[in-house]
This record gives C-alpha cells, sequence and structure tokens, in this order.
C-alpha cells in the first residue's frame, strides 16, 4: 500500500512540475511590458515602452502621419563625471535629428507634442549597480502626447552618438505599429 501511495505522490509531483514548466514557457512567450521587444529595430539594445491612452492609439496613429509635432527636447548631462556627449552634439543637431528620424516637423499648432529626453549616461554615478549598466552612452526617452493626454512613451539607450537617429527612427516605427 505504501509503495502505491509513494508512487501517485511521485506521478502527482511529476505532473506539477511539468504543468510549471509549461506555465513558465507560455509566461515567457508572452510576456508584455516594459522592456519586451515587439519589433526587429529593438532588439539588440535596451528598450523600454508603455502605451497609457490605448483608446488614442487609432486617431494619434493619424494625426502623426500628418507629419508635424510640437517637440520639447531637454538634454542631461552626465553630473557624476565630465559631460562629453553635449559637447560634440549641440541641441540643434539633435532637433535636426529627430525631425528625420521621427519624420515630424516641428509645429506650434500641432494636436501632437513629443517629448524627448536625451540623457547622458553618468559612468561616475556611485549608484549604478554593475558594469552592464556603465556600458552605454546614454539614452532617449519619447513621450508622445495627444491634446496633452500621454498616449505613448518609449526609451532606447545608445553606444554612440550616430546611433541616436537610427534609435529615433525606430520610435518612429514602434509608434505607427501601435496596436
Amino acid at each position: 500500500m505504501t509503495r502505491r501511495w509513494a508512487g501517485k505522490v511521485l506521478y502527482v509531483s511529476l505532473g506539477a512540475f511539468v504543468a510549471l514548466l509549461i506555465y513558465g514557457a507560455y509566461q515567457e512567450a508572452t510576456k508584455s511590458g516594459p522592456s519586451t521587444t515587439r519589433l526587429t529595430c529593438q532588439e539588440h539594445h535596451n528598450t523600454f515602452e508603455r502605451l497609457h491612452g490605448p483608446h488614442l492609439v487609432g486617431a494619434f496613429q493619424k494625426a502623426y502621419e500628418r507629419g508635424s509635432a510640437r517637440m520639447d527636447i531637454t538634454l542631461e548631462p552626465s553630473s557624476h563625471m565630465p559631460p562629453k556627449l553635449f559637447s560634440t552634439l549641440s541641441r540643434g543637431e539633435i532637433m535636426e535629428m529627430a525631425t528625420v528620424g521621427l519624420a515630424l516637423t516641428p509645429s506650434q499648432h500641432s494636436l501632437l507634442h513629443v517629448k524627448l529626453l536625451v540623457y547622458e549616461n553618468d559612468k561616475a554615478d556611485p549608484n549604478k549597480k554593475n558594469e552592464a549598466a556603465k556600458r552605454y552612452l546614454g539614452y532617449i526617452k519619447a513621450s508622445f502626447y495627444m491634446e496633452e493626454e500621454l498616449v505613448y512613451q518609449i526609451q532606447m539607450d545608445f553606444m554612440e552618438s550616430s546611433q541616436i537617429k537610427k534609435r529615433l527612427a525606430c520610435m518612429r516605427h514602434s509608434v505607427l505599429t501601435l496596436e
């Protein structure tokens, strides 16, 4: 009798283990959230995105395709080490990259509003948790608004300043493929 009982416990335990493996695989395959990769242009670097206004996506994308937006750019240099990024890139150059990469013409009368934060990674910051956090040069965070309501945010890091234009183009692609 104890052998039967032990056999049943073994089969139940094995079944539970297999069920947990299947559940874990399902969770991994269907995960969504800030650090998922939806597009091929988001591979090979960190991308965080969040949809805040799913009810506005269709109207937002139509307005985006018209090609104009109010654009604000904030530059955040490093503070624990001498800043390097913004000594080689000016606000005007970044605005030009944003205009081309996002395919948007700056306009004060648009329904769309894009706030860009270009942050220089502060590699000397004592709060950096690991060496991986010190590898990238900076990141771009774009917040997209429609009539002052936040619709979507995306953040992408870059290793070299020459990658900024590509990251902005990827952000545009990401906006236009939201569902």
